[in-house]
């Protein structure tokens, strides 16, 4: 989900995206053909709603890791070793 998340950040920036390999490999795939140039807006807005559902994922998928890097980087106590959720 990490690498996901980091390749939709690259691909919303103009400079990112010709570095990442997926984008590589689908401009290597499509070599050949015209490019077909399609608004930049409707495609911004769903890699930023993506990256939302991927960040929130993460957080729910590892709360452990997530709250021991918050007491880090803050300096709070969040408990890691209690369960939150109920049966």
């Amino acid at each position: 989900m990490v690498y996901i998340l980091f390749e939709m950040f690259l691909g919303m920036s103009v400079i990112g995206a010709r570095f990442f390999p997926t984008i590589l490999l689908s401009s290597f795939l499509v070599l050949g053909r015209k490019p077909e140039w399609n608004p930049i807006g409707p495609k911004r807005y769903v890699w930023i709603l993506g990256a939302t559902f991927i960040s929130i994922c993460i957080v729910f998928f590892n709360p452990d890791i997530v709250a021991l890097w918050i007491n880090g980087l803050l300096g709070t106590s969040i408990p890691v070793d209690k369960n939150y959720v109920p049966f």
